[in-house]
Parts: structure tokens; C-alpha cells; sequence
């Protein structure tokens, strides 16, 4: 069933919503205050985990990493909504796994983050798993201590997508 602004409202219970609509790295601001307003997660006075996909060191013309554009909307955001704590992190893929802070510079996303960078992959802590596979693996504290996300819980994330007609933004 298709619901305002092309949110999709499941039938049953425990169905997915998702936002899709146009948006480009300039107007994304507009974007990323509807997806906010659609789902309204509770923000004020929270720690919240603003997790980039930051795959490698690249520039954000590659279109290999969240656009700096998209996490500084959604930080601005956060922090015109209340926030408690934000925190802005990655630890990026196999190329670049432990270059967090390089990965941020030339991807842009350090000044987007707006001074809420951090490291997300020190202070780990072990966390039980699945004896089948492993008894236990490592999470970072930050990521611990997020309202957003949170395992088993319903989560808020935003999702950009580049075609030759242009950009998508979902949440």
C-alpha cells in the first residue's frame, strides 16, 4: 500500500516502512527532515550512532562512501532536534580497515560530521554470539551505547543511491 511521500505502510505487523523519493546532494537537507518526520525517531536527549558506509579512502565524487552532504544533513538535524550525544563512525572495509580518521578526511566525511567524528573502532567490547559459529565477537562501545541502532529494535538509517538520472535518498 503506498502512503504519502511514497512510504510504504506494510499490512501486517512487523512490515518494514521505507521512504524512497528524488533528492540530490544539494537538496538533500529537505529529504533527510521528511524521513525524519515520517518515522520520528525519539532523539532528544539520546546518544545517537550516525554510521556512514565508509567503505575506503575515495573521494565522494566515486560514489563509494555515504555522501558528506547526507551525514551533515543528518547531523544538523540531530543537533536542531536535541540530541544528546551524536557520533559519527565507521570502521571501513577490508582496503582501509583501521585508516578511520584517513578514510574521513578524503572522503569529506570529517567535516561533515561537524566535530561528532569518532573512532568507533577503539574501545571494543565482547559481546556474547552464537556458540555455533563463535562464542563471542567484538562491538564497539559507541555502538553499544547508541539508542540508534540497536540490536532487536527497530532502526533509522539512510541510504543514497546514484543512477545516471540522478540520486535517491531512502530511509
Amino acid at each position: 500500500m503506498q502512503g504519502e511521500a511514497g512510504v510504504e505502510h506494510g499490512k501486517e505487523q512487523g512490515m518494514h516502512r521505507v521512504m524512497v523519493g528524488p533528492a540530490t546532494y544539494e537538496n538533500c537537507r529537505r529529504a533527510v527532515a521528511k524521513a525524519f518526520e515520517i518515522f520520528a525517531p525519539e532523539v532528544r536527549a539520546k546518544t545517537v550512532l550516525v554510521k556512514p558506509n565508509v567503505l575506503r579512502a575515495a573521494e565522494p565524487r566515486e560514489a563509494i562512501t555515504t555522501h558528506p552532504a547526507v551525514v551533515k544533513a543528518v547531523v544538523e538535524y540531530l543537533q536542531a532536534s536535541g540530541a544528546g550525544r551524536i557520533i559519527v563512525g565507521d570502521n571501513p572495509g577490508i582496503f582501509s580497515y583501521g585508516a578511520n580518521e584517513a578514510c574521513f578526511q578524503k572522503t569529506g566525511l570529517m567535516d561533515a560530521s561537524l566535530g561528532h567524528y569518532m573512532n568507533i573502532g577503539e574501545e571494543p567490547e565482547s559481546v556474547p554470539f552464537n556458540p555455533e559459529y563463535m562464542d563471542a565477537v567484538a562491538v564497539s562501545r559507541a555502538v553499544l551505547e547508541a539508542v540508534l541502532p540497536r540490536a532487536g529494535r527497530p532502526h533509522f538509517f539512510f541510504h543514497c543511491s546514484r543512477s545516471r538520472k540522478g540520486g535517491s535518498l531512502a530511509s
